[in-house]
Formats: C-alpha cells, sequence, structure tokens
C-alpha cells in the first residue's frame, strides 16, 4: 500500500514538472536575429575611461541597424581621488562586482562586458567591436516588447516577453543621451567628456510571467524626454548570460 502511495505521489510531481517545464519551455524559439548587450563599467574620475565612453558612443549609432544596445555604468569608486561623478551609482558598481564574481576578472574600468559573458578592456576598441560582431552572429531566443509611460517622476512600464524558463530576470534600463561634463579636478582635468546611453535608473525584475508591470524612477523633471530610451534584456541569474534584448522610446 504505502509502494503503491509513494508511486502516486511520484507520479503527480512528475506531472508537475512537466506542466512547469512546458510553460517555461513554450515559443523559445530562435529568432535568426544577433544581438549584443554592451555594458561599459566607466568613471569620469579615471584617466582610462574617456576612450572607453568614446567607443560606446560610438555603438550607440549603430543600435538599431545592428541590434547593439550600449549601456554606461558609471561606478563610485573613483570618487575618491578628486572628482565625483554625478551620473555614478552604488548599485552599478554593486552589478559590476557580481560580473567580477562570475567572470573572475577583477573589478577596473573601463570594463565592458559583452552579453553577460565576455570581458573586454572597454578602451580596446578592436577587442570590443571584434567580440560584438562575433556575438551577433548567435540567435536570439527571447523578444521583449515594452510600453511605458510618464507620469510625474516615475515610469509605469508594461512588458511582455514570448518565453520564458526558470532562473531568468528582466532588467530594464532607462538611459539618457547627448550629456556634457566639464571636469574641473581629478584625473580628467580640464576635460569636456561627452556621453551616450548613460544609465540612470534600472531595475531588475524576477521572470515568473510572460506580462508584468514595473515602475522605474525618472530622474529629472525638466529634462526633454526625446533624450531618454529603455533598454531591456533577459538575463539567466546562474551564469548572467544574457539571452535576449531590445530597445523601447519612451511616451
Amino acid at each position: 500500500m504505502k509502494q503503491l502511495i509513494f508511486f502516486a505521489e511520484f507520479f503527480q510531481i512528475f506531472l508537475l514538472l512537466s506542466f512547469m517545464s512546458g510553460i517555461f519551455a513554450e515559443d523559445c524559439k530562435q529568432t535568426g536575429k544577433g544581438f549584443a548587450v554592451v555594458e561599459l563599467f566607466t568613471s569620469e574620475g579615471c584617466s582610462d575611461c574617456p576612450k572607453a565612453d568614446k567607443n560606446l558612443n560610438e555603438l550607440s549609432k549603430f543600435e538599431t541597424s545592428k541590434n547593439i544596445y550600449p549601456l554606461a555604468f558609471h561606478v563610485t569608486y573613483w570618487d575618491y581621488i578628486g572628482w565625483k561623478d554625478s551620473f555614478g551609482k552604488q548599485e552599478f558598481t554593486d552589478r559590476q562586482e557580481k560580473y567580477n564574481r562570475y567572470l573572475r576578472t577583477g573589478t577596473y574600468t573601463p570594463q565592458a562586458v559583452v552579453n553577460g559573458k565576455l570581458d573586454i578592456i572597454g578602451s580596446k576598441r578592436s577587442s570590443l567591436f571584434s567580440a560584438i560582431e562575433s556575438e551577433l552572429l548567435n540567435q536570439n531566443t527571447i523578444n521583449i516588447e515594452l510600453n511605458a509611460n510618464r507620469k510625474v517622476n516615475t515610469l509605469e512600464i508594461e512588458y511582455k516577453v514570448n518565453c520564458i524558463k526558470a532562473n531568468q530576470v528582466l532588467n530594464i534600463a532607462l538611459v539618457e543621451k547627448g550629456l556634457f561634463t566639464s571636469v574641473t579636478r581629478g584625473e580628467n582635468r580640464g576635460s569636456k567628456l561627452s556621453h551616450e546611453n548613460v544609465v540612470r535608473s534600472f531595475n531588475t525584475t524576477t521572470l515568473t510571467k510572460k506580462t508584468g508591470k514595473i515602475k522605474l524612477e525618472f530622474p529629472d523633471l525638466e529634462k526633454n524626454i526625446t533624450n531618454f530610451e529603455l533598454i531591456s534584456f533577459v538575463q539567466d541569474i546562474d551564469t548572467f548570460i544574457i539571452l535576449g534584448a531590445s530597445k523601447s522610446k519612451l511616451n
């Protein structure tokens, strides 16, 4: 009798796991489109970073035509040497440290991470662009759709993905374009730095269903909304590999 109960319970668990597997694996088909999410960890207080920022600015011109998604995460650990980066956030430093644990690269600037798995010195243009071209050959399996509306200092975002699996998160970054800083102290003293796709707000949501809503802080009510856009990407939390990406304008 106990054996019958055991096998009945085992069969129920098997059916449940099969059902959940079907939900998570549904519609996970290759789209034929490659992509490259380029996360640059940079700082206005770092003398090697302006060249990397220039590379990222160049990449921002190819976002639409080549499915390249550049993100400038300004870190905080160089603020002590004379210039405090106004775009720096501790959460971005923490994100880079997570990559350090996965990639075992050490924490440094300028560091570029492509699709969550390739570590490149961000100032080395040829190495960076070569890694990106290689990633563009890989097919995407996840499509992301966003619909965002600004309500005062908050963005209300509806998302939809075609496919989810266990242990995945949706990252959404609000990026700002066309920024300039005149640096008066520190290693870049006397320089006027140009920035594109600076991450101003960032949200990570665990994916348990294909649709949902989130809220994201909008940093400055005086800014023109046309200077901003959203870049979203799905990431495996066990490997940190990025599985799909998209971008969206604000309404």
